[in-house]
Order: structure tokens, then sequence, then C-alpha cells
């Protein structure tokens, strides 16, 4: 059912499993609305109501007089059942929401641990809000005032409620009788609260001060969106395959256990059967920014177009869209096709096809093929691109367009919600680390189970040389070669047990990087980097933004996401230098503006220079400096830094210079200036105006075209705002020519 002229009874089912919590001593009342009896009770209604109706219709003989005496009661027949819609979306979400159903994987227990000392109430308190004043000033800014005003109207939609029919759903459930007044006062309640948000979040956007929700947790607002378990886009996609069992109750096939509309409520070995949603489409389209500079969309709605992106050797252009037809695709297309063409050009779109899941444990976490891709060398002339598949534990490697290979992980947990090893691919880095010519594969999941210990993380290096092997023989046969992750392991980087904390989550892996001699990585539960012999994995030393000790829990407000989103090394004369990423640091006045701090290496460890950042005034608040990073020019230590947030969430792209930061901050004794800021503000790109949240610069790319450099940034959530009509909500990229 096309619900979009339904709104007022869709907003209103949404909210209402929590309409009674808290409301006239009716908690009960709230706790039932969010189980599917509740909702196959309200299915039955809905249909013998419209059975009735039919029956009804077909006994008039007068064609005129059954529309006129009919038209209402329909209606209200199609208001109700999108009431049902709503109340389904709310009850799937809330299972991996808050983690329900015994599974210790979800946002909320992740939120607890990380930023409230492991108390899942006083996390819940905070999400239940904090999920709103994260999204709407994502929505309202950046926006045209036309368009401001209709996401205004369209949650000012008055909500319209099914009063009867929910206090007879209630009945049938053995619940006592309640009062219209009742039903009616506690709804609107809710509506009453989301009016009060939305008027709080336009005077904070007009003053540029998003509050304590946003400063208390930069986490959160890196997560919301797409943490693997309970994020926004899990719970869409969830909600979208188990929409087709409730889809086929409102046809008359009701099963006989309620908990079955969708294998998330009961964790049975039921396998859930599901269509496939792919679309086999490969046209992408084109339109002029300004002189130079270009963007490509995608026309498959949710498909968070632009995620990541790779540049191979050739000038080929690879784009992730994990989100593509629900499992996810990779496109691939040159530069020149976009600078030749305009309107639509074609690509080769790079997918995994599936109609129905043969797992015999329902849900999968979602595949998201195209998260992560990465230009992998494994022989001299041989180029490949990897594209990670984290829901599946899985890496490809793609040839030409053409999946030649897959590198399983055998024992990867993959079931919605389960615990275990799982989610490799979360980060894939290439890097030659012993110097045969091959590249090597790392790659890594902070969130992954390691013998128990839950969500403390480890990072593998796969040996390329093994897996060309494999490869080759693979290739005799004229098939794509399944290689198994246990047979081209080289090493593992696992947390060193001195910094294991109690009820763990330690988040090692999120920022992984390498010099000639030491291994970097993260572990962002505590803000800090370990440092490894690169060639023993042996532990040398830690480092970290705070004045506080590597085994000590730190909260995001107040870590501003140390080595969250990056570190990235490079070399300049005899020095070794790191940067790393702080995306949601505040300095000075600059609320969560972000930044950047450049290291050398010394010894087993290294020494801090200075912290980069945008600025120091609030005007560059929220600019989430930080949030991606690549190099510009290896042979000058010229990198480009990303803020999705920059000037009310356009988002930016900085380029700095490392090696004259380094001239001039390091003296020819070794010792370092005292002034330990450099404000960078030579900015190269800017994000659209008028169009919304983006979350430009999410990922970065840069490649040559006849005489010209282009840069080229994902914009993932493009069309992020579009709440009334999901179908504008696909994502971009933007290629800028830079000099």
């Amino acid at each position: 059912m096309d619900i979009r002229f339904k709104y007022s009874s869709y907003l209103a089912g949404a909210f209402y499993p929590d309409a009674f919590y808290g409301c006239m001593g009716k908690s009960d009342y709230a706790e039932a609305a969010h189980w599917p009896p509740f909702l196959a009770k309200a299915t039955e209604l809905y249909l013998e109501k419209l059975n009735r109706y039919l029956s009804k219709k077909a006994q008039l003989t007068n064609i005129q007089q059954a529309s006129a005496e009919f038209e209402q009661e329909f209606d209200e027949l199609m208001k109700f059942k999108a009431f049902i819609y709503g109340i389904f979306t709310h009850q799937v979400a809330d299972v991996s929401w808050h983690s329900l159903r015994g599974s210790h994987q979800g946002l909320l227990p992740f939120l607890a641990a990380a930023e409230f000392n492991g108390s899942v109430s006083d996390a819940h308190t905070f999400l239940d809000t904090a999920g709103d004043f994260i999204l709407l000033p994502k929505m309202f800014s950046n926006l045209e005032t036309a368009d401001q005003d209709k996401l205004e109207e369209y949650y000012n939609t008055r909500w319209s409620i099914p009063i009867n029919d929910i206090i007879e759903v209630y009945n049938r459930l053995g619940f006592p009788s309640l009062f219209k007044s009742q039903v009616q006062i506690c709804v609107l309640r809710g509506y009453a609260a989301l009016q009060g948000e939305t008027s709080t979040v336009k005077t904070a956007l007009s003053v540029r001060s998003l509050g304590y929700y946003w400063e208390h947790s930069p986490l959160l607002t890196e997560t919301l969106d797409d943490y693997f378990y309970g994020g926004i886009d899990e719970m869409i996609r969830t909600t979208k395959y188990c929409m087709q069992n409730l889809n086929r109750w409102f046809n008359g096939d009701l099963d006989e256990d309620s908990w079955l509309v969708c294998s998330i409520f009961n964790g049975s070995k039921k396998a859930l059967l599901y269509e496939d949603f792919r679309t086999e489409g490969q046209t992408l389209q084109i339109s002029q920014i300004d002189t130079g500079s270009k963007t490509l969309e995608s026309i498959i709605p949710d498909s968070l177009f632009g995620y990541s992106l790779t540049v191979l050797s050739d000038g080929t252009l690879a784009v992730g869209s994990p989100s593509d037809g629900g499992d996810g695709a990779v496109y691939e297309l040159s530069i020149g096709q976009i600078f030749k063409r305009s309107g639509l050009v074609e690509a080769r779109k790079i997918s995994l096809t599936q109609d129905v899941v043969p797992s015999e444990a329902g849900l999968r976490y979602p595949p998201r093929f195209g998260f992560k891709t990465a230009p992998w060398t494994l022989s001299r002339g041989n180029e490949y691109l990897a594209v990670s598949e984290p829901g599946s534990s899985k890496i490809y490697i793609v040839s030409q367009g053409i999946i030649i290979a897959s590198i399983n992980f055998e024992s990867a947990a993959t079931s919605l919600g389960s615990s275990g090893l799982k989610h490799y691919g979360s980060h894939l880095y290439t890097y030659d680390e012993d110097g045969d010519g091959m590249e090597d594969l790392v790659l890594s999941s902070p969130t992954a189970d390691i013998n128990g210990k839950l969500q403390q993380g480890a990072v593998f290096v796969l040996n390329g040389r093994s897996v060309y092997r494999k490869m080759q023989f693979g290739k005799m046969f004229h098939r794509c070669v399944m290689i198994k992750f246990s047979d081209v392991v080289k090493k593992v980087y696992r947390l060193p047990d001195r910094f294991e904390l109690e009820g763990n989550r330690e988040l090692f892996g999120d920022g992984v990087a390498f010099t000639k001699n030491i291994a970097l990585i993260s572990m962002t539960s505590t803000s800090s980097v370990i440092v490894f012999d690169r060639h023993t994995a042996r532990y040398l030393s830690s480092i970290s933004s705070l004045d506080i000790a590597a085994k000590t829990r730190a909260t995001s407000g107040e870590s501003g996401l140390f080595a969250y989103n990056f570190i990235l090394t490079g070399k300049h004369n005899h020095l070794e230098w790191a940067l790393i990423s702080a995306s949601g640091e505040t300095v000075g006045d600059c609320v969560m503006c972000g930044a950047a701090y450049l290291y050398i290496t010394r010894g087993f460890g290294l020494q801090f220079v200075v912290k980069i950042v945008p600025g120091q005034i609030s005007f560059f608040s929220y600019s989430m400096f930080g949030t991606s990073a690549t190099f510009s020019d290896v042979s000058t230590g010229t990198v480009i830094i990303s803020g999705s947030g920059y000037d009310g969430f356009k988002g930016a792209v900085w380029e700095v210079s490392i090696c004259r930061i380094l001239d001039s901050w390091v003296n020819r004794d070794g010792t370092i200036r005292n002034e330990k800021i450099f404000v960078a503000n030579n900015i190269i790109a800017i994000g659209p105006s008028g169009i919304g949240y983006t979350e430009f610069g999410k990922s970065l790319a840069l490649s040559k075209h006849g005489n010209n450099r282009y840069l080229i940034v994902g914009m993932p959530r493009y069309g992020y705002y579009r709440v009334s009509d999901g179908s504008q909500y696909k994502g971009r990229i933007g290629v800028f020519e830079v000099e």
C-alpha cells in the first residue's frame, strides 16, 4: 500500500507503542503494543472491517451511491492500515535499537559501555531523546526556506488516531477497556513532544549551538545512522524485508504464530524468505554544479551511493553503494566518462543477487557489499579491486568488473544480533608489509567478539602472495575462487592483556596504519593508539589525546573521537609522521570543530608535534574536521582532510601540507616548537548549498584526467531530508577540478 497520503495515521502509528509508557499508569498497555500479538489482533480487526465493507459494497447496485456512501468508510480503513504499518516499523526497529531478545550487540548496550559507564538505564534515557536531537538538526540544516517549510509541515502533520480500533484491539487481547480520552491524551503527548523538539532544533540551528546531545556523545552522531545493529540503516533494511510478511498478513494469510512475522522477534531457526530488492540498473545521472565541477547520482533510492571511493591506476573509479538493493553494489566507470557526457552515463554495476535467505538462522546482518573498497596490487602490472562485505565478513576481489575470488571468514557470526567473530571488512587497507612486491590486505573489525570478550576487536593481515597463488590456481579452471580466511592469514594484531577493560567493548581497530617499523592501531574506548612492532606484532607503547592511562575508559565527549576515523602515515626527509583524526574535538570556542593530531616517530613510540584545526571560533563549530583523509600528493606529503559538518552541514575539504608543517615545527636539532595549534585555511571544495545534510566528505579520492586533477567526494546521505519522498534519498559523489 502507498501510504504517502496517509502520513497522519502512519506517523501516529510509528509513535503509538510508546504512548502509554509513563502515562496514566498504563505502561503494560505500551509494552503489549511493542510485540507481534498486538499487531496480529490489529490486522485481524482490519481484515474483518474490510470484508464487511466489501460485502456491503457488493450488495449495492448503484455505483454512484456506493461511491458516495462508502468513500469515507474506505478512507478510514486505509488510515487504520497505515496506522498498523507505523506500529510495525516501531516494533521491528525497537528490537535492534534496544538490543532486545537477548542480543548484546545493539546500539543501546554499545552506547551504555562507551558513554555511560555501563549503565543501560542511563543510556536508554539518553538515546530515546538524543536520536531525535541528532537526526533533526541534520534534516533541517542547509535547506532553502521553501524546503525547510515543507519539512516542518511534514513534522507538523496532525496525527490521526483510530481510537475505537485501538480500544477494540486491547479488548481482544484481554486488557481492561480504555477510555477514549486516555488514548487521545497519551498519544498527543508524543505529538506535542515532537513539535517541541522541531521548534528547539530550529532555534538551535539559528544560533549555531546544537547543545547537550551532540557535545556529550560525538560517537552517537557518527554511529546513529550506520551502526551495524540498531543503526537507522540496519533498521530500515530489516523493516523492508520483514514488511513482506506483513503485506502477506494484509492479504489474509496470517501466521498461526504471530511471532513468525519477522525472525527478529523470535530468533527461531525458521528461515525468512524475502524477495530480492536489487534493481539491475547501471545508469547514473550527471549534473553540473559549476565550471569544472559535476555530481554523479545513483538512480537507486536508499543506496548510500558514494559511501566508499577508490581510483585504480588505469583511471577507473569505483564507487561503493552498500545499501543498493538492500545488499549493496559497486559501480565502476572512468572519470573521462563523467566529463565527456551530460545527463545519463552507463557504469558497470557489480552486485550479488539472491532471492532468499538460505541460512536457517533467519535474518542476517546487512551484507553491505561495497562498504569499503581498496586497490590491491598482487603482482607487477596486476591491480585488483578489493571490496568488503562486512555483514558476512567476506572480501571480494574484482578484476575489470568481474568478481574473480572471495575470501571467506569461515566462522563468522552473520545472524542478525549474533555474537562472535563478525564484521570483518568494516575497515580495509592494502600495504606491502614485508616488501616482497605484493601488497597484503589488512582488515579489522573493532566490534568483533574475541574469545568471548565482547566487541574487543582485532586486526588481521592477509598474505597477498598466498591469495595470488590461490587465485592463479582457480584461474586455470575459469571460475571464481573461494579462499578460506584461515588459509591466508599472515599475522594477527590483538589487544594486549594490559589494556583489557571491565565489561569489554574496547573497540580495537577503528584506525590502522603502518610506518617502516611500527604498526599503529586505535583503541576507541580509551582514546588511544597502541603501537606495535610491525615485524613481530609485539606491543611497544601507547599514546592518548588525553592525560590518562590507555587502560582508562573515556567518553567520546572527552576524547573528541581521537583515532576513530583515520590514522594516516607518511615520510618527509628522515622523519616518519602520523596524522590522527579527532573529528569530535572541541577547540576553544569551536564546539566539535574537529582536529587532526600530527606526530613524528621517535624510537618505539610517537612524539606530538602540533594539532591541526579548521579554526578556533564558533563559526567552525560542528565542522567535524577529520571525517576522512587521504593523500593529495605522497611525494610532497600533501593530504586532504574533510569535515562533513562545515558551515551548517554543507561540508568541506581542506588541503594541508604536512611537509611544510614539519619544516616549520621540527627544528634541525630535533626539538619541536612550543606552539601547539596550526590553523588549516586552504579549503579546496565546499559541499553544495540548499540541499540538506549529505555527509559530504565521508569518502575521498583524487584522480587525473588529461592535464587536470580532480577531487572526488562522497555524499552518501544526499537527499537525507526527503522523509516524505524516500525515492530522492540516493547518495551522490561530487567531482571537483583542483589545482
